[in-house]
């Protein structure tokens, strides 16, 4: 599958690991990736640009947690991707059903979690996420 007319999400609040996670959509062959540390700056991006996937920490820290950005993407039809230093089941309860992958992820896995759910094998934002 050719993702290069696809428009990716990275939300992160560290700006390294922000780096990196853009860094592995665009090795993806991502046509555009958007950044955002902050909750309120992701929910102004996709209401300017629709995105086609989209890669989330759970904790950006100050007490914001992306859980409503996840599931309002999931509404929408985008495949969503948790990625968290907390367990899966310290995760809020309305996310057992996404996939995610525990942090840090190491570049390959993290690569192949997001090319199975582009490419079909995982439902959009649906069950089958499992630990890496």
């Amino acid at each position: 599958m050719s993702y290069d007319s696809l428009v990716g999400l990275c939300v992160e609040d560290e700006p390294l690991v922000l780096i990196e996670m853009s860094k592995v959509l665009s090795e993806l062959g991502f046509g555009r990736t958007l950044t955002a540390h902050r909750l309120s700056l992701a929910f102004e991006l996709i209401e300017a640009t629709p995105v086609d996937f989209a890669l989330l920490d759970y904790d950006l820290g100050y007490g914001e947690r992306t859980t409503e950005l996840g599931l309002a993407l999931r509404d929408a039809g985008t495949p969503v991707l948790f990625a968290s230093g907390y367990q899966r089941s310290d995760l809020d309860p309305r996310l057992a059903d996404f996939p995610f992958i525990e942090k840090p992820a190491m570049t390959r896995a993290l690569t192949r979690r997001i090319a199975e759910l582009l490419d079909g094998k995982t439902k959009k934002g649906g069950p089958g996420g499992t630990r890496q």
